[in-house]
């Protein structure tokens, strides 16, 4: 996050067990974590199919939501729209 609250990119636990543990204390998060681009980040006006196929590409497991500035709204995860979905089809019955 810079000093205007831009979110730069996300870092995973997967990220950081990839890292031997000797290298730990000498890299930085800026290193380690997957940029963000529109590719990878939602709007809140986006929709849940939208989360989905963001999330079905394998880079990241959490989306996080920006606004037009790119501060942090909210993270949406592939769980998240799971239940999403499984509220929805529970309801139609």
């Amino acid at each position: 996050v810079t000093g205007q609250g831009r979110v730069l990119g996300i870092l995973s636990l997967r990220h950081v067990r990839e890292l031997s543990k000797d290298q730990w204390p000498a890299t930085q998060v800026k290193d380690l974590m997957t940029r963000l681009g529109p590719e990878l980040t939602l709007s809140p006006e986006e929709s849940a199919l939208d989360a989905i196929g963001k999330l079905a590409t394998g880079a990241v497991g959490r989306c996080p939501v920006l606004d037009p500035a790119g501060r942090l709204l909210g993270i949406v995860s592939k769980s998240d729209i799971i239940k999403v979905l499984e509220l929805k089809s529970q309801l139609r019955k």
